[in-house]
């Protein structure tokens, strides 16, 4: 009893002055231009990094250290290294991460495979920072068990970033337009059992196609589909939708829709918001030379 006693008045002995630290640090990020949230009573709960280009070593290190931290974004362009990601990686409360760039490798994502509350990643550009990385680091996310939400927008990663995700079985969201995946990666996708919406584009390469949406036509759980800046026909994929029971979104963006039109297609789909944009002419222009190579 005793102990139990003494153990709880060093509890209550620490944590104002943990929480002090706390408010001292946010004020320090403000006065930075940086923004932050302080629950109640005093703990930093939130930051989000205006520019995150000049943050050092041990600016990392001290972000390992915060024991209340919910929320970290890293806007700018991030050069967090793997050696970095292990300070990240302790964040033990940690459920949304944000990241624009960073110098990270698919070692790096070994320690953010310990965030074991983390619900919600975001990467914008990973992978442009003349690192050698793949995306077969995405496999250590199976270890986050509680993520949702994943997302590698405007990246360098292709087909084998979605290999290594078929292990993240938990995944529901994924957001992965602006890549270099293709028809035939998306193959995989049919191995996540939760996945209910998608947003994938291949930046007018053409990699993406019909054969791409044919194939998330046969995956039973989607319920929101945007495919992107490419070109569809009605017989090559657009036909195949109505096989989703669960669909409840689609959205096409600055794509070319052939052999039907989104009159058509919402009476295929009764039940399903539809939004379409057609690409600029020196798009479609762009994306037709494409198509002729393929």
């Amino acid at each position: 009893m005793l102990f139990r006693l003494l153990t709880l008045g060093a509890v209550l002995f620490f944590a104002p002055g943990l929480r002090a630290d706390d408010r001292a640090y946010a004020d320090e990020l403000k006065a930075a231009g940086h923004s932050v949230k302080v629950d109640k009573d005093g703990s930093l709960t939130g930051i989000t990094f205006a520019k995150s280009e000049n943050l050092s070593d041990a600016d990392y290190e001290r972000l390992g250290k915060l024991t209340h931290l919910k929320q970290l974004t890293f806007y700018g362009t991030c050069k967090m290294t793997d050696a970095n990601a292990e300070h990240v990686g302790r964040l033990a409360t940690l459920e949304e991460l944000a990241i624009n760039g960073t110098a990270l490798t698919d070692t790096g994502f070994k320690p953010l495979g310990k965030l074991a509350n983390l619900r919600r990643l975001t990467f914008w550009h990973l992978g442009w920072q003349k690192v050698p990385i793949t995306g077969e680091g995405f496999a250590e996310l199976a270890n986050c068990t509680k993520l949702e939400s994943f997302g590698f927008a405007g990246s360098t990663i292709g087909d084998d970033g979605l290999k290594a995700l078929t292990r993240v079985k938990q995944l529901q969201h994924l957001s992965c337009y602006h890549t270099r995946i293709t028809d035939t990666g998306l193959l995989h996708l049919k191995e996540l059992p939760n996945l209910k919406s998608i947003n994938v584009g291949p930046q007018f390469s053409m990699k993406l196609g019909d054969a791409g949406l044919a194939t998330l036509a046969t995956i039973p759980t989607l319920e929101r589909i945007t495919f992107s800046e490419t070109i569809l026909t009605h017989d090559g994929s657009l036909k195949h939708l109505k096989q989703l029971k669960s669909l409840k979104e689609l959205k096409f963006e600055k794509t070319e829709l052939r052999g039907t039109d989104v009159k058509q297609l919402q009476a295929a789909l009764p039940g399903v918001k539809i939004e379409h944009t057609a690409p600029e002419p020196e798009m479609l222009t762009k994306m037709q030379k494409q198509l002729e190579k393929k």
